[in-house]
């Protein structure tokens, strides 16, 4: 891929995290892109259990305060499952439940825990 190519697709990335007001995805590398988003809802998938026990929770932190340099607002989802080394999914009831809370604040309505 030429330097010009990788140019463009640079330019296209930042620019769509530049307009993007919802951002979701698994804790990673990825998140970096923060930096070009503001005023953005951003969730960060993470595995495991909240707490300083695990590895990502530290790194869950940390991107959290980078995404709110831009004013976004950040949210760290924990899977609530252990979590060994090598591949891992989030629990979709998890996922839906935390999503049906952040509609209900964003509506006004109550988004007591289950």
């Amino acid at each position: 891929m030429s330097e010009g190519s990788q140019l463009a697709l640079l330019r296209e990335q930042i620019a769509l995290f530049d307009e993007a007001r919802f951002v979701i995805g698994p804790i990673g590398q990825a998140f970096r892109n923060l930096l070009f988003c503001e005023g953005a809802l951003c969730i960060h998938l993470v595995p495991g259990h909240r707490g300083p026990e695990n590895a990502y929770y530290v790194w869950a932190l940390n991107e959290n305060r980078l995404g709110m340099i831009h004013g976004n607002r950040c949210l760290s989802l924990y899977a609530g499952e252990p979590f060994l080394k090598g591949d891992w999914s989030f629990p979709l009831k998890t996922l839906k439940m935390a999503l049906q809370r952040l509609e209900a604040l964003g509506t006004g309505g109550s988004a007591s825990s289950a």
